[in-house]
């Protein structure tokens, strides 16, 4: 009997999966727009990180989200960096002083950030290609 239960409160889970809707943002220092939908296609998953210039936590998870994008195949995990209401002069100075290597987005009014319930930054989403949620955390997960 309790194997019968566990099975059903384990499928309801699984079929309940948190979905992240599609977004469109101008991707930095370019004139494109990028859809997260259409680009999570060609990968197992996305990584999304929020972060801002004046946040020290961001600063401070720099290394390991560089060191978590180095263990991984390129080809199957995806690096998004969402920069959450800054202007591209505060971003560009902040690239100089900090680099990492993850496509950089703007969400110049952070429409998207309010949309995905991004209150505090840093804040991390790792998604599936079909757009599930497979976690959402203030650091980045040690694997993915």
């Amino acid at each position: 009997m309790f194997k019968v239960i566990s099975f059903f409160l384990l499928f309801s889970i699984a079929t309940h999966a948190q979905k992240i809707k599609d977004f469109s943002l101008n991707i930095y220092g370019q004139e494109k727009t990028f859809s997260l939908a259409k680009e999570a296609k060609g990968y197992k998953k996305v990584l999304i990180n929020f972060w801002a210039s004046w946040c020290t936590g961001c600063i401070q998870e720099l290394p390991e989200l560089e060191a978590l994008k180095k263990s991984v195949n390129k080809k199957d995990i995806l690096f998004i960096a969402v920069n959450a209401g800054e202007k591209r002069k505060k971003i560009k100075r902040f690239l100089k002083k900090y680099k990492f290597s993850y496509l950089i987005l703007e969400d110049k009014d952070r429409v998207v950030s309010k949309s995905l319930d991004v209150k505090d930054l840093p804040k991390t989403i790792v998604i599936d290609n079909k757009m599930n949620i497979l976690f959402k955390g203030d650091r980045p997960p040690k694997k993915i």
